[in-house]
């Protein structure tokens, strides 16, 4: 690594990617970055995988290239970011098309992040807890993150479903239960997992929480015998409907009739699991009719991951664009490692192309890139 007075050179053995702002360097490689931004989009990809793949806060970036050099401070690279972002940010519309694709099987959450917004009121900038939203589909093999000013409100589901046909899965969140109007296009199935959670919590003030996880876990033996002999969804539906309904049944006969006589009762941890689920019955159920639906909604929480790594990490976002853009590079990077991309090399080429005009964006997504990167 190089430096002078009048340019910055970086060098990997492996390439050889060179940047400089002399304009006398002929080395300089005017087709691999921005104008006015003298960063290769390799170098760029990396800063924005190691921020929102692996949680690193600014600054520890920026300490990454002083070990390797490279000295910039983090106003400079967060320009970087925000000026690529309005670049990637173009695939925001098609991530959603794709994902919304008729007759698919959604699942979704949500989680929260800490997010500089301005307050009308005190006339100040503060830090307020906002939500993110995390929506994948498998069968397209796409994630998606929604920040919709950090709000989990009935109208951003409203707005982002607004005509989709197919199914949701989703936890005992109240917004969801819009799913099962009369006039809905939507199917929501429940998440089991929840149910036992609930269940788990109250497992040390009241012993009968202890049958109810054991009949839950067979459940979950049934799922996992189905993925052990590879079924198909037929056979994965009929299997449930020969072990999992009659499972099914003896849960509710044992949380039914305490629902039913303690409808007045102050609510204990015991009483709260059975009302939960005694209230998402008909939609934790429902998964035994389809098989391809699956028993919980794990596959969506498990995006959550790492939004929760990098609210640990850099412990919030700076604005809410940041936490638009944070969205969108969690989306890229997610969809790349479900069509097993590397994200790196995935994002420094969409940059290419994006920068060198390409329009059809749709084309650009991880699931139509043949290319291995």
């Amino acid at each position: 690594m190089y430096s002078n007075l009048y340019g910055w050179w970086i060098h990997r053995e492996t390439s050889r990617t060179i940047i400089s702002l002399q304009t006398n360097d002929t080395r300089r490689p005017f087709e691999n970055v921005l104008e006015g931004y003298p960063v290769d989009f390799e170098l760029m990809a990396r800063i924005l995988v190691d921020k929102y793949q692996y949680g690193l806060s600014l600054e520890r970036v920026v300490d990454r290239l002083k070990d390797a050099g490279a000295r910039f401070n983090t106003s400079t690279v967060l320009a970087w970011i925000k000026r690529h972002m309005k670049e990637l940010c173009k695939l925001e519309e098609p991530f959603r098309q794709l994902l919304l694709t008729p007759g698919s099987m959604l699942f979704s959450d949500e989680t929260t992040e800490q997010v500089r917004v301005y307050n009308q009121q005190k006339g100040k900038y503060e830090y307020r807890k906002q939500y993110i939203w995390g929506i994948k589909n498998p069968d397209r093999k796409i994630a998606y993150y929604l920040y919709d000013n950090g709000s989990r409100s009935m109208k951003v589901a409203q707005k982002f479903f607004a005509g989709f046909r197919g199914s949701v899965t989703t936890d005992g969140y109240n917004v969801y239960k819009m799913f099962e109007r009369e006039d809905s296009s939507i199917t929501r199935y429940g998440c089991m997992a929840h149910v036992r959670r609930k269940f788990v919590d109250a497992l040390q003030t009241d012993h009968r929480s202890a049958d109810i996880i054991n009949l839950i876990s067979n459940l979950y033996w049934v799922e996992a015998d189905c993925r052990i002999n590879l079924l198909s969804e037929d056979e994965r539906r009929m299997e449930r409907q020969k072990r999992a309904i009659p499972i099914l049944a003896e849960i509710w006969q044992m949380i039914k009739p305490v629902f039913d006589q303690t409808r007045g009762d102050t609510a204990n941890l015991f009483l709260k699991a059975v009302r939960y689920a005694v209230n998402e019955w008909e939609a934790v159920s429902r998964y035994v009719q389809n098989g391809k639906a699956e028993i919980d909604n794990n596959t969506a929480e498990r995006m959550m991951k790492p939004i929760c790594m990098g609210r640990k990490n850099y412990l919030f976002c700076g604005s809410e664009l940041g936490a638009k853009n944070a969205s969108m590079l969690y989306s890229i990077i997610e969809t790349c490692k479900m069509n097993g991309l590397r994200p790196v090399k995935y994002i420094a080429e969409i940059l290419t192309k994006l920068t060198a005009g390409e329009t059809n964006y749709m084309s650009l997504l991880p699931i139509n890139n043949n290319k291995e990167y």
